[in-house]
């Protein structure tokens, strides 16, 4: 799933779905600005079809519907 969500996510923020036993989630841009560290945020999902599910919507289709491009949007460009 991973491959096919990342050739189709349209998210400028989106960096990957990560899935393995005891995690599985969406890998976005931090929120934070100019922190001095490279971070990330993490979306956690609790089953594999709210991970498809969540993904199939906002990272691949109504990305600026999404509660975390939204709260990105505001802390990276508090103008727009």
């Amino acid at each position: 799933m991973s491959d096919r969500i990342s050739e189709k996510a349209i998210c400028p923020f989106y960096l990957s779905v990560i899935r393995s036993k005891h995690f599985k989630g969406i890998e976005c841009e931090s929120l934070d600005v100019n922190l001095g560290f490279h971070t990330s945020h993490y979306v956690r999902l609790f089953t594999f079809g709210e991970l498809r599910d969540y993904t199939e919507l906002f990272c691949c289709d109504l990305y600026d519907k999404c509660p975390y491009y939204q709260a990105v949007m505001r802390a990276k460009y508090p103008d727009c």
